[in-house]
């Protein structure tokens, strides 16, 4: 009886320990998608620092991973907006009305 138990737990945590690596895959393929659609046409460096991180944040695996709905959504501004942005000026003013609009 006592190896039973043994067994059933160990079968437990097997699965439990698989599917973690599995989401974390899924979570790793969708912060990968975000940057091969985002940085695709991104033409200043900072704008692509300010994409790479908002992946991160919304795609990326870790504690940054549970992120608030308004973080969320100032990431998903920036998403939007800094892709093929050519200033400087226009970045800092992308992420400030991102900032004042959702944070």
């Amino acid at each position: 009886m006592k190896t039973l138990l043994i067994r059933l737990i160990t079968i437990m945590f097997i699965c439990f320990f698989s599917l973690q690596a599995l989401a974390a895959k899924k979570d790793r393929y969708a912060y990968e998608n975000c940057l091969l659609e985002h940085l695709d046409h991104a033409k200043l460096d900072v704008a692509s620092r300010f994409i790479a991180e908002a992946c991160e944040e919304n795609y990326g695996s870790g504690p940054s991973k549970a992120i608030f709905s308004d973080e969320r959504k100032y990431n998903e501004c920036l998403l939007d907006h800094m892709v093929g942005v050519e200033s400087v000026d226009a970045v800092i003013r992308i992420r400030r009305a991102c900032e004042r609009k959702f944070r």
